[in-house]
């Protein structure tokens, strides 16, 4: 019990973590003509 916890602790995080980079990547490859400001490049 104290295991599958933990484990779903750490994918949450996992996916916490990465959620602004792959939103960013995702929105980059489908908007390959638009202009990306330095502001919204750093905010991931």
């Amino acid at each position: 019990k104290e295991v599958t916890r933990m484990v779903i602790l750490m994918v949450l995080g996992f996916l916490l973590a990465w959620t602004p980079y792959a939103v960013v990547a995702f929105w980059i490859f489908t908007n390959k003509g638009a202009e990306f400001s330095a502001t919204y490049m750093s905010v991931p």
